[in-house]
């Protein structure tokens, strides 16, 4: 961003480093937010919530004032609220440092305006619940039957399991995330407040939330951000929404974390840094493959199974969207000599049927064109 090296912040209101310092330098840096602001939040509104969230939270002010602005340079490029309201996100402290994260609720405001909706609901003990996974010939599916059963609430029960759904009028069919109560547990187990009144009071809502985060992993959702270069110019890249940080990134005294960091199925794996901006190739790949799924869902579902196209590597993308293409055009192809097999054949047992007549819309209709 180009934040200037700011002296460490000091005590009172009034001092360096005080509430009237801080205004002032998120006062000076209104020019910087405007060029990479959203319409979704301005420059004027995000300088009056921040200065809010400074003067309202001591640990912030014990943060250097370069990273408080970075943070909100960050929440201002994504036009994400800051003030954790909606929890679309929030800035925490962290080992001296200010940090944006984004919230769960971030990735469906984000997603929704991308024309991508998303839903998340608990399953209660009570409810009628089913997860249903099948492949054929025609792909590979995921269904769910959930039906709420709430009427008594003493026979309600704990919440066993939350999901995600991630629908959009350009796919062939939704992105669903299923977590279970041991999924949950492991996360909660593993939080930095593992028996907060979050967790304590509102189970079903962290679940939903552990359900979105699960999703955002594998979502190929994008999000276009503005940025200033060395020389003060504005750019625009494509940031892929699985790498801004989260909710579970930061701990006191750890960043990351194995257990959460773990897939679905329970293996652990070591915590890997934010991936790199996709480049230019990198990202027209993404698009042809996401272009591919809509084309031919089928063909793309048996090729890339359920890999996170983000995170691939350029060969491996490569490899497998020039298979899709391959197996979409012998398919293509074979269907072309099907259709005149077919074609043929009709024509053949009209003619005996027909000798000597010529019934043209009655071969066409026999025909089925």
């Amino acid at each position: 961003m180009g934040v200037n090296q700011l002296q460490a912040p000091g005590h009172g209101a009034r001092g360096p480093g005080g509430l009237n310092d801080m205004a002032a330098k998120i006062e000076h840096a209104k020019g910087k937010l405007a060029k990479v602001s959203t319409r979704y939040l301005g420059e004027d509104r995000l300088a009056a919530l921040a200065i809010s969230i400074w003067s309202k939270n001591k640990r912030l002010q014990s943060c250097s004032p370069t990273s408080f602005l970075r943070a909100l340079y960050e929440a201002c490029q994504l036009g994400l609220d800051p003030t954790g309201v909606g929890n679309q996100g929030h800035i925490v402290a962290y080992r001296g440092e200010a940090k944006f994260i984004r919230g769960w609720g971030g990735v469906v405001t984000m997603a929704a305006r991308r024309g991508i909706n998303i839903d998340t609901f608990a399953v209660y003990d009570s409810d009628e619940f089913e997860v249903a996974r099948y492949a054929n010939d025609k792909g590979y599916f995921l269904g769910l039957h959930h039906v709420e059963k709430r009427e008594d609430p003493e026979t309600l029960g704990n919440v066993r399991a939350a999901y995600a759904v991630a629908s959009c009028k350009d796919w062939e069919q939704p992105m669903i995330e299923v977590v279970w109560r041991h999924d949950v547990e492991k996360i909660r187990k593993n939080s930095a407040s593992p028996n907060s009144p979050a967790w304590k009071e509102w189970y079903s809502e962290m679940a939903r939330k552990t359900a979105v985060n699960r999703l955002a992993k594998r979502l190929p959702l994008f999000v276009e951000v503005k940025e200033l270069n060395d020389e003060g110019k504005v750019e625009k890249r494509s940031v892929a929404i699985n790498s801004v940080p989260y909710e579970d990134t930061y701990y006191d005294g750890s960043v990351g974390n194995k257990q959460i960091d773990a897939p679905i199925h329970g293996e652990t794996i070591e915590h890997q840094a934010a991936p790199k901006p996709q480049s230019n190739e990198q990202l027209a790949a993404i698009s042809d493959a996401l272009e591919l799924r809509n084309e031919s869902p089928d063909i793309y579902a048996q090729v890339f199974g359920r890999k996170d196209i983000t995170k691939m590597g350029r060969d491996e993308l490569f490899s497998l969207i020039e298979k899709v293409k391959q197996l979409s055009i012998a398919a293509a192809q074979h269907a072309e000599r099907e259709t005149v097999e077919h074609k043929q054949s009709v024509e053949i047992q009209y003619n005996d049927r027909y000798p000597e007549g010529n019934k043209k819309n009655d071969y066409e209709e026999e025909l089925g064109f």
